[in-house]
């Protein structure tokens, strides 16, 4: 976590424990696509409110700042669409009971 934002222990832990329970939900198969779509959610809020400010306030830095922030932009909204992705990919859950 940067070292402006508040409490970044409590957004941490915040953080690990949605992806630890869509990642158990995504491995049981237990409302998988809200998992899924967590994670999506999850990562793209991440993005928006850490990473991309950090690209913001890397523009007047060395280009070794500006790579690795965009690089932190770019794997992120990455890992997000996938997740997004692939919540629209599985099943709805009354899609599943009816099979």
């Amino acid at each position: 976590m940067p070292s402006w934002v508040p409490f970044p222990t409590v957004w941490a832990y915040v953080a690990g424990s949605i992806l630890l329970a869509s990642g158990i939900g995504l491995a049981m198969n237990r409302k998988a696509r809200i998992a899924a779509a967590s994670i999506g959610a999850l990562m793209f809020f991440l993005t928006l409110f850490l990473y991309l400010l950090g690209l913001i306030l890397a523009h007047g830095g060395s280009t070794a700042e500006i790579n690795e922030a965009l690089n932190y932009v770019a794997d992120t909204l990455l890992f997000a669409g996938s997740a997004l992705v692939l919540a629209a990919a599985l099943p709805r859950e009354r899609d599943v009971a009816s099979t």
